[in-house]
């Protein structure tokens, strides 16, 4: 195999968010490979086939072995392995945020359940538990009573996974059902919107049914969607915030190293498959 193509796009299920990126690509006049996951391996050290590869798989672990092994091949992968472990797993990116100067909710890790459980009992409430890893808002509780964090912590060591074991558990943001979605590229917000939660539900995520409007960033989101970007090392992510309705202050939930984006440009009109694919080009 040699050099043939420009960038490679690698996924496992093809999304409108992977065809948008291909359609980009090719309105860019890139040499552009598509490589599923479900019929694609890849050997250490094997002959490149582009200088670039975007790493889009919907499992944040097979993008992050796929990351791994590309870029042991000479591959330049965008999210790189660093970014995309570092926003999969909030454990990790957490204290980097704090250290970086980036406010976040007051954060506890417990790590068996006796010590969740000790530590939700002894707290006011309501509080937010969640696990390292996740997407889309699955297993995030609210916890508003003793009895809600036993069944909680209960229900999670039935969980064979170690990380769904471990326990994140924030004090609670007064975002009255509303947050913030933020886009970065290369230091650059390209679009910004509002998320509220539907009825009856207080997580704010697309996925289960939020509704959104474009939001034109303050000085602030623009500060905090930037240094949380590049405090994981990454060309671009998006960015959750949530302002407290009561105090007003600004607080980083989370970054997402391998992003959807098809709510973010419908709702905004903003072409962010093109900013993307402008990595590749610059």
């Amino acid at each position: 195999m040699s050099i043939n193509y420009d960038v490679i796009i690698v996924a496992d299920v093809i999304r409108l968010e992977e065809k948008r990126l291909l359609e980009e690509a090719q309105n860019a006049g890139l040499r552009v490979l598509l490589l599923n996951l479900s019929s694609k391996g890849f050997r250490i050290g094997e002959e490149r086939l582009a200088p670039y590869a975007l790493i889009r798989s919907i499992s944040m672990y097979r993008s992050l072995y796929s990351a791994s092994f590309l870029e042991a091949s000479g591959y330049r992968a965008i999210n790189s392995s660093l970014s995309i472990l570092l926003a999969g797993d909030k454990a990790l990116s957490l204290p980097l945020f704090f250290k970086s100067g980036i406010p976040i909710p007051p954060t506890y890790l417990a790590l068996s359940p006796e010590t969740a459980i000790d530590y939700m009992t002894s707290r006011r409430k309501p509080l937010i538990d969640k696990p390292p890893i996740g997407s889309w808002g699955r297993l995030v509780s609210i916890i508003d009573s003793d009895i809600t964090a036993k069944i909680v912590v209960e229900h999670r060591e039935e969980i064979p996974s170690p990380q769904m074991k471990a326990h994140l558990i924030q004090d609670y943001v007064q975002i009255n059902g509303e947050d913030i979605r933020c886009f970065v590229v290369r230091g650059d917000v390209v679009a910004c919107m509002k998320r509220k939660a539907p009825p009856g539900e207080w997580r704010t995520n697309v996925a289960i049914g939020a509704q959104t409007e474009p939001f034109t960033p303050t000085d602030t989101v623009t500060e905090i969607s930037v240094k949380a970007v590049e405090t994981i090392k990454a060309d671009y992510g998006s960015v959750d915030i949530g302002v407290d309705k009561i105090t007003g202050e600004h607080y980083l939930f989370e970054v997402n190293g391998v992003p959807e984006f098809k709510g973010l440009e419908k709702t905004t009109k903003a072409n962010i498959a093109k900013a993307i694919i402008d990595v590749v080009k610059r």
